[in-house]
């Protein structure tokens, strides 16, 4: 019989509140298999999480929880990560990651499952599905216009010969990759490191678009920007690591042509401004009305600005050796 492992990794700054909200949402997810819920937090255990480990002690319901305190930040996200996977892992379980934001449909662990069962290849090992903002406040609403033009590109390219990657690697894997590869703890963007890894070992990854999963975004233009510059050093660590084995493994040209083109996009994203022009008309429906309408088109608009902004900001900190990791502060929702 299968289980289906959640890992979720809590910095020391996350609140309490924010951690018993992701409890609430994982508990509520739908799965044919057993499901346990595993919390690797930062800090080291106390008063704060009383109520949480009261919760796992009594057992309630079809789903564990266990309660990891490592009492340490080495290697960020994904060193917790890692500390999951020492102690969880079993090649005939199934693995899901989520951040402690996230808040996936109930049906998500059965989506991308049956994406994975589907797959009579052997090839994919990871699926996910489309995400959205769940915040609300100006900077989440420019930022979810973002958001809907990723899904409209899941939705283009589907499951065709192209890389694809899920941010935060947000999404159900089988366990049999972790028996090889680890997540790097020296990089900063270790989901975009660990997809090129599936990639080079001719595994791939598919999306579902039977279900999505919510997550906040940051709540000041400031914390975005933050956000996004760690985004954009993703790329540069991967060109680094992996630019010539990807270039020379066998895998499909489309892979390799979609990859380098993920890597390299955000470098010249201003030029593709007239795009992002025309995707705005496609907003009006999903708004809240004309004022949430406009506020998503400044958001859609402003984008590539800023993110070629981010880039180059990201560019030259690389370039110094400077990579640092920034919180992002959440709301209880």
């Amino acid at each position: 019989m299968h289980t289906v492992k959640i890992v979720v990794p809590v910095a020391a700054s996350e609140p309490v509140g924010v951690v018993g909200r992701s409890v609430e949402a994982l508990r509520r997810l739908k799965c044919r298999y057993a499901v346990e819920i595993i919390y690797v937090i930062d800090s080291d255990d106390d008063e704060r999480y009383a109520t949480m480990k009261e919760l796992a002690q009594r057992g309630e319901g079809a789903v564990k929880i266990n309660l990891i305190f490592r009492g340490t930040n080495r290697g960020g996200r994904a060193g917790a990560l890692n500390d999951a996977l020492a102690v969880a892992l079993n090649d005939s379980d199934f693995l899901a990651f989520f951040d402690v934001d996230s808040r996936p449909d109930e049906n998500f662990l059965e989506a991308c499952l049956e994406v994975l069962e589907a797959d009579e290849s052997g090839e994919v090992v990871f699926a996910s599905a489309p995400r959205y903002i769940i915040n609300g406040g100006l900077i989440p609403r420019m930022v979810s216009a973002e958001y809907e033009l990723l899904t409209s590109l899941y939705r283009f390219f589907g499951n065709k010969g192209v890389f694809l990657h899920f941010n935060g690697l947000i999404g159900v894997a089988c366990a049999c990759v972790f028996s090889r590869w680890r997540f790097d703890e020296a990089k900063i963007c270790e989901d975009v490191d660990m997809s090129v890894k599936i990639y080079l070992s001719s595994r791939r990854v598919a999306t579902t678009l039977k279900t999505r999963v919510g997550e906040q975004a940051p709540q000041t233009l400031r914390e975005l920007y933050f956000q996004r510059v760690r985004w954009m050093l993703g790329p540069l660590e991967c060109l680094s690591t992996h630019l010539f084995p990807f270039l020379r493994a066998k895998i499909p040209r489309g892979v390799k042509l979609t990859w380098l083109a993920l890597m390299l996009f955000p470098y010249i994203m201003i030029f593709a401004t007239p795009l992002f022009l025309a995707f705005s008309l496609r907003l009006l429906p999903t708004s809240k009305g004309l004022k949430d309408f406009l506020i998503r088109c400044l958001g859609i608009l402003f984008s590539p600005i800023f993110m070629e902004i981010c880039s180059l900001s990201a560019a030259l900190l690389y370039a110094t050796g400077r990579k640092t990791w920034r919180s992002t502060r959440r709301e209880v929702i």
